[in-house]
């Protein structure tokens, strides 16, 4: 196990910092894209203000975007303030959490190991492999890296106490904390810090080391408890979307079969993969169910020969947890962002695996320099070409559509960079493959409606805010639109009606409280 940081290290680290920045020299070329950006930073008026007294206080208190991360939302209007809305720097700063969270990833597993270059591989299997993408070069996505930070950072704090530091133990829940603020996914930590102390820490297992992590899991019930409230009470989970529990358990396996497949062959990568439904088949389950058993009964019988493997499996398997569905939330069921911190298991499964063939082959060391500089270069270049895909929002879609099948949401989102293009026509014939795929899509019947206004086509509008409201009753803003157009035809009770629905469903809306009233006197002046 090695004491210190040497300048060796700091050689490996500069090197693993040179290769992801090449790897991800694209950025300079990437905005903001629709997806999601808009709500984080490009339309939102708080986190345009920058970093102010305001800000802090919202971002303490607010559930947008369905979730209560006042962390992530700091650090957004931190790089307003120092880049306004220029998406280099934006991008900079998660690339720049990026390039730290592997930095800080090598150093702790060195530490730990004393296996230098096995830990520099792992570490740039972690850094340089194209599925990290999605979380840099997504804005929006700047929780992944920030989150990660906090988490690794935790567990190096962690590694201190078990050392003897005795500041190592409020280091690392004071990180966690941070982590949780940054993202709920977070929540795994203390399962992780379970793993961490059979390999590589190799601490006597116990009920004592249960015991001692109380705080941790204490932390990581409130950030439940308070992202379950977040998710309710922003609507995030549709009832229109939303699969049976039944198909959302049965896509368990499934979805770490597919994370494992996307982690070994990473072809036909796309921002957003569709949901399964309930057209998953009883094979697949089974299939899936079988190849996880296997894996998990190899690393448990390894456990002593190669701590290594059930340390790795193990922490793929429980830092994928939070994100496998079972609370459904949004359009995806699969997403490359979600395997941000899973795949420092794999990474670390992979590394040391490699070496042992290595010394079991008895390689030459030029030959395991060649293999190694080859396999990194490969992922160099596959994350570089995934890269350009975040250039704007039209080339992103255009991706998915053509990796994936049924992709209805996609459709809908490119039909709205589209619109904002001046491709009009572009855009409802995407809207119409969208309903075409999904009949009650109620965004893109939404959407059609404001396309039709717009255009004075209100009947067609208002059919088309009635069959969002079909869809999802919620849905507050084809409430409001549609009691806008009533109003103007006439129907002054109907307005009424979907206005006070409008304000039940957000009481702050203010152009629903302005119509209401309008609407309450023309009432009454017909009443007299």
């Amino acid at each position: 196990m090695t004491k210190q940081v040497t300048r060796r290290d700091l050689w490996v680290a500069l090197g693993l910092a040179l290769l992801t920045a090449v790897a991800f020299e694209g950025l300079s070329r990437c905005g903001f894209v629709g997806f999601d950006d808009g709500e984080y930073v490009t339309h939102n008026p708080v986190v345009l203000q920058g970093l102010t007294l305001r800000g802090v206080a919202w971002a303490a208190t607010t559930f947008q975007a369905s979730n209560w991360h006042p962390l992530t939302w700091l650090s957004h209007m931190l790089d307003v303030s120092l880049f306004g809305t220029q998406p280099l720097g934006h991008h900079a700063t998660s690339l720049a959490l990026h390039v730290a969270n592997a930095g800080v990833f090598y150093f702790a597993l060195a530490r730990a190991t004393g296996a230098r270059w096995t830990s520099a591989l792992a570490a740039a299997l972690f850094a340089l492999h194209p599925l990290r993408v999605e979380s840099v070069a997504w804005i929006a996505e700047r929780k992944d890296v920030l989150c990660a930070f906090f988490y690794l950072v935790s567990l190096v704090g962690w590694g201190r106490w078990v050392r003897g530091d005795r500041r190592g133990y409020a280091w690392a829940l004071a990180a966690f904390a941070l982590a949780l603020l940054a993202k709920p996914m977070a929540v795994s930590l203390p399962f992780a810090l379970l793993i961490a102390d059979f390999w590589p820490l190799r601490r006597p297992l116990g009920a004592s080391l249960l015991r001692e992590k109380l705080p941790f899991f204490m932390l990581a019930a409130a950030s439940c408890a308070v992202t379950l409230v977040a998710q309710l009470s922003t609507g995030a989970s549709e009832a229109w979307l939303r699969p049976s529990f039944a198909a959302r358990l049965a896509f368990v396996p499934v979805e770490y079969l597919r994370y494992l497949e996307l982690t070994v062959w990473p072809s036909g990568l796309a921002v957003l993969y569709p949901l399964p439904g309930e057209s998953l088949g009883a094979g697949e389950v089974a299939l899936a169910l079988a190849v996880l058993a296997a894996v998990t009964a190899l690393a448990v019988a390894q456990r002593r020969a190669r701590p290594w493997l059930a340390a790795g499996w193990l922490w793929f398997g429980v830092t994928l947890l939070p994100v496998l569905g079972l609370v459904h939330v949004g359009f995806q069921g699969v997403a490359d962002r979600y395997t941000y911190l899973p795949s420092l298991g794999l990474s670390v499964a992979l590394a040391f695996a490699a070496a042992e063939l290595a010394e079991r082959l008895r390689a030459p060391l030029a030959l395991r320099a060649g293999v190694t500089a080859l396999a990194l270069g490969a992922l160099v270049w596959l994350t570089h070409r995934q890269v350009e895909f975040w250039r704007d929002g039209i080339a992103l879609y255009d991706r998915a559509l053509a990796v994936t099948e049924g992709n209805f949401a996609i459709h809908a989102f490119l039909a709205d960079e589209l619109d904002d293009a001046g491709r009009r026509a572009d855009a409802v014939a995407h809207y119409r493959e969208a309903l075409r795929i999904r009949p009650d899509f109620p965004h893109a019947h939404y959407d059609l409606g404001v396309m039709a206004e717009a255009e004075g086509r209100d009947a067609e509008a208002m059919s088309e805010y009635r069959a969002a409201l079909a869809a999802n009753p919620d849905f507050a803003a084809a409430h409001f639109n549609l009691a806008n157009l009533l109003g103007i035809s006439g129907a002054i009770d109907e307005a009424a009606a979907h206005y006070r629905r409008v304000l039940e469903l957000d009481p702050s809306h203010p152009g629903a409280r302005q119509g209401l009233a309008l609407a309450e006197s023309l009432q009454r002046q017909r009443g007299k």
